[in-house]
């Protein structure tokens, strides 16, 4: 009985060590601060967002980061904003509200400029015409669009 004790005590001590550290030193979704600002005009109204989710994806040549944003009170209406830290190119930029999704089309037409970009903040204004996804309705228009993140 002792020997099969000390087994299973051995067994549980090496199942235990053998477990990695998780605590990642490159975290790649840190969490947005309470100081984070993303605001727009979408058809000429004032819309503020709180940012909901940084996604940061750190490859060999270059670094990607995600903004997630929801607008204030409402959480139907959302601005994503994708794009590639180091040159400030967008590869994916779309504005929601109530079920309907808006896009850059083409992607080109979505203007961004990159104020302040250092590795935990990244600052800038963005501006274009966005058209519905599906349908052919009315596109909206985005301008005097700001983000300034800390991340």
């Amino acid at each position: 009985m002792k020997n099969l004790i000390l087994f299973l005590a051995m067994l549980s001590f090496g199942f235990f060590s053998s477990c990695s550290n998780d605590d990642d030193s490159n975290d790649t979704s840190p969490t947005p601060t309470p100081e984070d600002v993303f605001t727009a005009k979408i058809n000429g109204v004032q819309k503020n967002f709180t940012v909901t989710n940084v996604a940061v994806m750190v490859y060999a040549e270059y670094t990607d980061v995600e903004i997630t944003a929801q607008l204030s009170g409402d959480p139907t209406t959302t601005f994503e904003l994708n794009l590639t830290r180091d040159s400030g190119e967008v590869y994916f930029a779309q504005y929601s509200e109530i079920g309907n999704y808006y896009q850059p089309a083409p992607l080109e037409s979505f203007s961004l400029t990159i104020g302040e970009n250092t590795a935990k903040k990244l600052k800038g204004t963005f501006s274009g015409t966005m058209q519905h996804t599906v349908n052919i309705i009315e596109p909206v228009s985005v301008t005097d669009g700001t983000f300034d993140i800390y991340y």
